[in-house]
Parts: C-alpha cells; sequence; structure tokens
C-alpha cells in the first residue's frame, strides 16, 4: 500500500516536471519568434536609415571639364544655327557674281553658204542664153559687250569676210566673176543723259553688293548671338551646379537633424511630433535636390545642343564648368555703350546699307525720267579683193577705210511711270529713315535697361552675400540652443529653410549677374571683341 503511495506520487512528480520543461521550450520558442521579429525590424530600421542618410543622385556620365573660351571655340566651330547662316553669304556672293556678269562679252560666230542658179531665157534682142550659176560663202566674227566702268558705254568688235563667184551665159559664151569682200571694225555707243553713269544693270551690281554685306553682318549678329546663347547658358550650367551642391548640404542637414530628434524622442527629451516635422523637411529637401539634379541634367543637354553638331557624341559625358560664380566690378559708361551700339550692332549697320540701297534706287528711277541722248561711232575697213591672202594683205594697208559719228535722241511723252517710281523710291527711303531712327532709340534703350540690371544685380549679390552670412549664423545659433535644451526643432528646421534660400539666392544673383555683362556685350555689338574671338567669311 506504501509502495504504492509512493508509486503515484512519483508519477504525479514526473509529470508536473514534464509540464515545466514544456513550458519553458513554450517560452524559449517564443522568445525566438520575438527575437526574430525584433531583429528584422532592427534590419529595416537600419536599412531605411541607411538610404535615408545616403543622398539620391542622378547618374549624369563621365565628367568632362570645359573652360568658358573652349565652349565658345566649340561653338564657333559647330554651332548649328552658325552653320545655317554661314550659307547666307555665299548665296549672296553669287547674287553679286550674277549681277556683275552683265559686263562679260558675248562672242557671236556667223557662217552660210549660198547657192544660186538662174532659168535659161532669150535676151533683148531674141537670143537665147543658158542659165546664170551663183554662189557665195559667208563668215562673221562680233565681240560685244559693256565697258564695266558705269558709264553705260558699250561696244561691238565685228569682221566678216565672203566669197562671191557668179557665171552667166550670154550667146553661149560663158562670162565668170569672183571677188573677196571683207569688212573689219568696231563700233561704240555712249549714253549721255538716261543711262549715263546709272542703268539697271549698274544699279542691280550695287545692290547686290550691299546686299552681301548684309548678309556677312546677319551672319555676325548670328555668331555674336549664339555665344551669348552660349556664355549666359554656362553661367547657368555653373548656377545648377552650385545649387545641387546648395541642396546637398540642406539634405545632410535635414538628416543630422533627423537622427539627433529620433534619439531624444526615445530618451523622452522630445515629443514626437517633433520627430515627424523632423521627417518631412527630410523628405522635402530630398525632393528640391532630386529636382535641383534634374534641372542640372537639363542645363547640361542645353550646352551641349549649342556646342555641338553632334549630340551623341556628347551623350554620355557630363559638362562641369571650370570656373566658378564670381563678381567683379565692372564700369560702364552709358555714352560710351551708346556710342558702341549705334556703331557696331549689326543690325544698325544693316539698316544704314538698307538707306544706301534706296539711295541707288532713287538715283537710277530719277535717271529713267532723263531723256535719252546716245553718242555713237564706229570705225573700220573694207577689203573687195579676188583671194583671200589679197583681203588680210588690204585690211593691213587700210586701204579703204570707213567711219561714221551720230546720235540718238528719245523723248518720252508723258513718262508717267518713270515719274512714278522715283516718288515710290523717295517714299521707301522716308520710310527706311523712321525705321533706322527707331532701331537707334530701340538699342538705347536696351543698353540703359542692361546697364541699370548690372548695377542692381551686382548689388544683389553684395545683399545676398551678407544675408547668406547671416542666415547661416542664425542656424549656427538656433542649434546650439536645441544642443542646450532651450531652443525647438522647429525653429532649427526654420533656420536651415532660411539658409538654404539665402544661399539660393546669392549663387542666382551671382549668375545674373554675370549674365547681364554678356547681355549689355551683345546689345554694345562687342560679344566677339570681349571673347577674343574673329570670324570669318568664306
Amino acid at each position: 500500500m506504501g509502495s504504492n503511495c509512493q508509486r503515484s506520487r512519483s508519477t504525479v512528480e514526473a509529470t508536473e516536471t514534464f509540464d515545466v520543461i514544456g513550458r519553458i521550450k513554450q517560452s524559449i520558442n517564443s522568445m525566438r519568434v520575438v527575437l526574430s521579429s525584433i531583429l528584422a525590424v532592427g534590419l529595416s530600421i537600419l536599412a531605411v536609415s541607411a538610404q535615408t542618410n545616403r543622398a539620391p543622385a542622378i547618374n549624369l556620365g563621365t565628367n568632362r571639364p570645359i573652360t568658358l573660351p573652349e565652349a565658345l571655340q566649340m561653338a564657333l566651330e559647330h554651332n548649328l544655327t552658325i552653320q545655317i547662316e554661314r550659307y547666307t553669304p555665299r548665296s549672296s556672293t553669287l547674287l553679286v557674281s550674277s549681277s556683275e556678269a552683265i559686263y562679260e562679252p558675248t562672242f557671236q560666230a556667223d557662217m552660210s553658204h549660198n547657192y544660186r542658179k538662174g532659168n535659161p531665157g532669150i535676151d533683148a534682142q531674141g537670143r537665147a542664153f543658158n542659165s546664170n550659176v551663183g554662189s557665195s560663202d559667208n563668215a562673221s566674227l562680233d565681240l560685244k559687250g559693256t565697258v564695266p566702268t558705269g558709264t553705260g558705254l558699250t561696244y561691238d568688235l565685228f569682221s566678216e569676210l565672203g566669197r562671191r563667184d557668179n557665171t552667166s551665159f550670154q550667146s553661149s559664151f560663158p562670162n565668170s566673176t569672183s571677188e573677196r569682200p571683207g569688212d573689219i571694225g568696231i563700233s561704240l555707243r555712249q549714253p549721255l543723259l538716261k543711262g549715263f553713269l546709272i542703268d539697271e544693270a549698274r544699279s542691280n551690281v550695287e545692290i547686290s553688293r550691299r546686299t552681301l554685306k548684309q548678309s556677312e553682318y546677319t551672319l555676325r549678329q548670328t555668331v555674336m548671338e549664339s555665344l551669348a546663347k552660349v556664355e549666359q547658358a554656362y553661367y547657368t550650367l555653373i548656377f545648377t551646379r552650385e545649387n545641387v551642391k546648395v541642396q546637398e548640404t540642406a539634405y545632410e542637414l535635414a538628416q543630422q537633424l533627423l537622427r539627433e530628434t529620433r534619439k531624444k524622442v526615445e530618451l523622452g527629451a522630445m515629443a514626437t511630433l517633433d520627430e515627424r516635422s523632423a521627417e518631412s523637411q527630410a523628405a522635402s529637401n530630398e525632393s528640391s535636390l532630386l529636382e535641383a539634379q534634374r534641372a542640372y541634367s537639363e542645363q547640361i543637354n542645353t550646352v551641349k545642343s549649342l556646342l555641338t553638331d553632334d549630340f551623341a557624341s556628347l551623350l554620355n559625358l557630363r559638362l562641369d564648368p571650370v570656373e566658378n560664380l564670381v563678381a567683379v566690378p565692372a564700369f560702364t559708361s552709358l555714352q560710351e555703350s551708346w556710342t558702341k551700339g549705334l556703331t557696331m550692332r549689326p543690325e544698325i549697320i544693316k539698316e544704314k546699307l538698307e538707306l544706301e540701297k534706296n539711295d541707288i534706287t532713287i538715283k537710277f528711277a530719277k535717271n529713267q525720267t532723263w531723256p535719252s541722248l546716245d553718242l555713237k561711232a564706229s570705225y573700220g575697213r573694207n577689203v573687195n579683193t579676188l583671194t583671200y591672202s589679197d583681203s588680210w594683205e588690204d585690211f593691213g594697208r587700210d586701204k579703204a577705210p570707213n567711219y561714221s559719228v551720230g546720235g540718238t535722241l528719245i523723248i518720252p511723252l508723258g513718262n508717267t511711270k518713270a515719274r512714278n517710281d522715283l516718288k515710290d523710291a523717295k517714299l521707301t527711303k522716308s520710310k527706311g529713315l523712321l525705321n533706322y531712327k527707331q532701331l537707334e532709340q530701340t538699342i538705347m534703350v536696351q543698353i540703359d535697361n542692361a546697364i541699370k540690371s548690372i548695377q542692381s544685380s551686382f548689388e544683389r549679390v553684395q545683399s545676398s552675400r551678407a544675408a547668406r552670412s547671416y542666415a547661416k549664423d542664425a542656424l549656427f545659433a538656433e542649434q546650439k540652443r536645441l544642443e542646450a535644451g532651450k531652443g525647438t526643432s522647429y525653429l532649427v528646421l526654420q533656420a536651415q529653410r532660411d539658409l538654404t534660400q539665402r544661399q539660393y539666392e546669392e549663387i542666382q544673383a551671382l549668375a545674373n549677374y554675370n549674365i547681364a555683362l554678356s547681355q549689355l556685350s551683345l546689345l554694345e555689338g562687342t560679344t566677339l571683341e570681349r571673347n577674343g574671338l574673329t570670324i570669318t567669311v568664306k
């Protein structure tokens, strides 16, 4: 009985022991699950934290340092707009050559052979006769043209040599004749009123020459505008690059504040709301950084498009300006800039050439209202021999000279068209003078605005630089107050935003100042001289 009780008690104790061991195993398994979850969460937090602390970046390709002079030279050689405009002077050169072709002489050669056989018949005495047989050959050469002196003098160098053979049968007796006539000489025609010094051909030549000059200045204007775009895009590229650095700094400051805030929230020194504010600011700064990187990437492409005619060759390169944005004080004089603009701007020079073309048109139209009075003169030598050799000898001996002198007068009755053309040409000149005056005024206004823009831009550089310095000191002070427990994360965030804005405004002011200097050179017409560049028209 006692042994049975002991056996039962042992069994109960063993069962209880196994239950305890089972519960311990379950607890251990539960702890493993919890530890695994905690570890997974910890790794996730570390991954997120590592990802959050790493600034986002866009792959912009291999770094390619470039200076402003190098960029300008590349544009001068490969910019597509400049290459397209280079064809305009070439076309104008062909126009000048075509108009001057009026002075090219023309050569004319004529040759002919004639044969004639008459019918037989009866003469006045009633005698029968056979038919007459005749043949002739004729050759002539002419060289005609206008003398390129502008006086309207025309010339004609002529020569003619022939053969005439004739055989007649009178009462069955043949009668043959043979001769070698010839003529050589020159004739001249000189207008004295209408067509003297100016005619349609001469006016076309003079107008086409000025059109060529206009096309050359159009090319110069295109080159200057393209180079100014390159220069200004280059400064904008530096600005976008520096803005990326500003946004990266802002992002790092926001991440640093977020980390510090989280630590204080864990310790209970700060509220969860402060952590949420820091997270919001970090996310906002990340977005701003990505936007700055996108603008930088697009500006790189903008510069590339201005520098090359093969965009694909620069696709994987990140153009990195060597220069930094600086504000070198510039001395500006309104009167000097006006003088440059009104004498060097291609637009004003082209307008002057247009007025010269109007003067040529008026001169020609006025000439066309005059009567036509032409002086004519010619001199030559005649021969008529039996052989060609005798003809050439007689030409040399001047045995039979001939000459003529005379004139032709033509008076148009009414001449309405010529008088109306003259009035229209004068109206066009009056309109051209107003266009010229308007352009002068436009240039003066543009230059005045550009100089004021330079002055205000330089002042903004100084003020924005001071504002950035103050904002930096303010942020430092707020950070110290927060560390001492006297400030708030909100005030630090506000100071960070203020510093980022002030830094942005400073680099923008620097870029605007340099762009304003470039724009003034363009408006003065001194872009090429300012950058030490020259262009040649082929």
